[in-house]
This record gives structure tokens, sequence and C-alpha cells, in this order.
């Protein structure tokens, strides 16, 4: 018999989350496992994950961050189990029959996600979608992960360490084939670069914390008196104070470019040649580096956490160990220097992508639910 999982998805998801969470709802799609989605808010992702599932559930939001001080941090978990407690007692009315586990990603879901599973008798995952940033977060995660018997799944083995021994696995978020391979260099024609014209390629969220601005400035210091080489960046917003600081900066170039959100990311990474995973602090796992190894395109990025698992430094991308303009600028500027070899590394890239593909660890899930479930 098929298996049946609950999940708890927030309506407000972006960038990585979002995207795992509608890939691995696709492959459990096609596997056949039935998926009920508890769909929390009203955001601009209510209706794609309605439509993602054959059954699912509105509920209101909840706004609470377990950060900052100690008061604020009780205060959201009381927050929480308010939360969880008046809405699992209602969505269970609204729910139907039984399901073989619990699976969510939002901390601040703990209580509800926890509440659930003891009403259905089965066992709670959380699939982290973040990293543990203090001590003092550790403790607390430990410490609820423990009283509300939930099983955390690390989205990678930085994240796995960053909670401590209480976290078993780790499933990636992975990528999506479909949005890397077949495509073509629409981009290139798009702004008139020549295929013999070497492309750097960003595809992120415009926000502080991707280093966006830092790579500009880089790239700026390293290529502003060449002209055949590019800086393509895809995504949004635009029209942010730090995406209207981005135009300031780069000012009057003609090489680099604020594409802004793209559908045709296949395209996107068919028309550059390296791309750069920007990243101020470290990244818990980094979906772009996942597709740009599947691309075969080599890659840039910050070491710390995810990019570190992915990226053999030198063979199928370089590691920067400060993300500073001149730590991005050396790399921006090493990769230049070692563009004849740029189809090898991609190509060792591309052998070691399948690790991170989104259906391998869709079914690493499953196998981790059928086997707490064998427990029983």
């Amino acid at each position: 018999m098929a298996q049946r999982i609950l999940k708890i998805v927030n309506s407000g998801d972006t960038g990585g989350v979002f995207t795992c969470e509608s890939q691995f709802l696709k492959i459990f799609a096609d596997r056949d496992i039935e998926v009920d989605l508890i769909i929390v808010g009203d955001g601009d992702k209510l209706e794609i994950y309605r439509g993602l599932a054959k059954h699912s559930i509105q509920i209101p939001q909840i706004k609470v961050l377990y950060s900052g001080s100690i008061l604020n941090r009780v205060n959201s978990i009381i927050k929480s189990w308010i939360f969880g407690k008046r809405n699992a007692k209602s969505a269970v009315s609204r729910l139907r029959g039984q399901y073989d586990a619990v699976v969510y990603r939002r901390e601040n879901l703990m209580f509800l996600a926890s509440f659930l599973a003891r009403k259905y008798n089965v066992p709670c995952f959380w699939h982290m979608a973040n990293s543990v940033s203090s001590t003092i977060s550790k403790n607390v995660y430990n410490a609820l992960c423990n009283t509300l018997e939930i099983i955390p799944i690390a989205n990678s083995d930085y994240t796995k360490n960053t909670l401590g021994n209480i976290c078993k696995h780790v499933v990636y978020p992975g990528y999506d084939e479909k949005r890397v391979l077949g495509g073509d260099t629409t981009y290139k024609s798009k702004y008139g670069i020549a295929k013999t014209e070497l492309v750097y390629g960003m595809l992120t969220r415009i926000d502080e914390d991707k280093a966006v601005d830092i790579v500009i400035k880089s790239f700026m210091k390293s290529f502003m008196a060449r002209k055949d080489v590019h800086l393509l960046i895809a995504g949004g917003p635009l029209d942010s104070e730090f995406a209207l600081r981005l135009k300031g900066i780069i000012g009057e170039s003609t090489n680099i470019r604020l594409i802004g959100p793209i559908g045709d990311t296949e395209n996107f990474y068919e028309s550059v040649d390296i791309v750069i995973n920007g990243r101020k602090n470290a990244e818990p796992f980094g979906i772009t580096i996942a597709e740009s190894l599947a691309a075969a395109k080599p890659v840039i990025a910050y070491y710390k956490g995810g990019p570190e698992e992915m990226i053999a430094d030198g063979e199928n991308g370089w590691l920067v160990q400060v993300p500073s303009v001149e730590g991005y600028g050396d790399a921006i500027v090493e990769a230049y220097q070692n563009r004849e070899s740029l189809t090898k590394m991609g190509e060792f890239g591309r052998e070691m992508a399948p690790k991170f593909s989104a259906k391998a660890n869709a079914d690493k899930l499953l196998q981790i639910i059928d086997a707490y479930n064998t427990k029983k």
C-alpha cells in the first residue's frame, strides 16, 4: 500500500525552500505517494501549493522566530504551542483518513506538526531548512525535538553537524533536471554576447545575504576594462532598496546586467560559462550549486556549509575562503585564467551531480519514513 504523507508548507516560501518543496511534491505524485497539504497563510505560493496536492487545507499564518533574546525565544515557543494546539484540532476535522508521517520544514511549525503526529500516531520529521547558528539555538532545538518526539533531517552534512548527535539523517533539497537541461543560449543572444565571450552568471534572490553587491564589485574590479567578459544576474526583486543600490554600483557598465526573475532557468544555465553562488554567511545547502553541477558549469562559492560538500576546489569550481571583494575577486580571476579547462571541470561536476538530485533525495526521504514505520 502506498505511503500517505501529511505535509505542512508555508505559503510565503521562497528560494531554495520553495524549489525543494515543489520538486519533492511533484516526485511524490509520480511515485503514487499521496500527500495532503496543510498550507500556512495566504502568501504568493498558496495557489501553487494547492495545485500540487489532490487535497489541501489552509490555516492562518504564524509569524514568530526562535531567535533574539531568551525572552523572545520563550514568547515565540509559547505562541507556537498555542498556534499548534488550536490549529491541530481544527485541521484534523478537515483532513481525511490516516497518514504514515507528518513532515514540515519551518521550525515555528514544530508544535503543530508534533500534535498532528501524535493524533495520527505516526513519526514526525523536521526537514531542516537552515543550519543552526548558535549554541543557544542548538540547545533549544535539541530540547524541543526530544520533548515533541521530532526526528530532524538535515539538508546537508554541514547542517547536520550544527544540530549535533540528535540528527542522524541528511536529505539534500536536490535539483530538478528539467530546470537545467535542454536549454539554449537565449540570454547570450538577447544581450548580443558572442558565443566566444565569457559569461559569469548568478541565479539568486536579490538580497544582502547573497553577496550580490560584493560579487558585482569584485567583477568590476577584475574586468572593468574588458568588454568581452560579462556578468548576468537573474533573480529579484529589482525594486527593493538593495536592488536600487546595486544599480547605482553598476552605473553605466554594459557588461553587467540585472535581468530580473526568470522562468527558463535551463536557458540561463546554457547561456553562462561559470556560475557564482554568492553568500556572505554559511550556505546550508545551495540548490543553485547542485543545478550548476548538473548543467556542467563550474561554480564559484563561499566555502562554508553545503558548498564544501559539492565543490572540489580547482576540479569542478573554486571555493572562496573569505566572502569579500578580494575573496570573490581572486576566484573570478582564477576562473578566467583557467577558462580553457571549463569544459573538463563541468564534466567532472556533472559526474558528481546525481547524488544531489531531487529524485534521489525524495526517494531517500521516503525510505527514512518507511524505516521508522517498520520500527513501530
